[in-house]
C-alpha cells in the first residue's frame, strides 16, 4: 500500500490499519514540513519525506525495487 499522509484524512488511516493487519507493506509518503500523525510515524510501516515531486519519484521506485 503506498499513502500520501501530508493531510489528515479517516479512510487513509483504516487502509493503513488493515494492510498492516494483513501483512502487507506500507509506504507512508509526506510532504516535507507536514505535520504527520504521530500515530502513524510511530506504526509499523516505511516512511518516506519528500521535497520535490521528483524527489517523491525516487523514493517510491527505491521502495518498490525494494520489495
Amino acid at each position: 500500500l503506498v499513502a500520501e499522509v501530508s493531510k489528515p484524512s479517516l479512510g487513509v488511516g483504516m487502509e493503513i490499519m488493515l494492510a498492516i493487519m494483513l501483512g502487507k507493506p506500507v509506504l507512508c509518503l509526506y510532504k516535507k514540513g507536514s505535520m504527520v500523525s504521530r500515530m502513524l510515524l510511530g506504526a509499523p510501516v516505511n516512511h518516506a519525506e519528500y521535497d520535490t515531486l521528483d524527489d517523491l519519484k525516487r523514493k517510491l521506485l527505491a521502495w518498490l525495487k525494494g520489495l
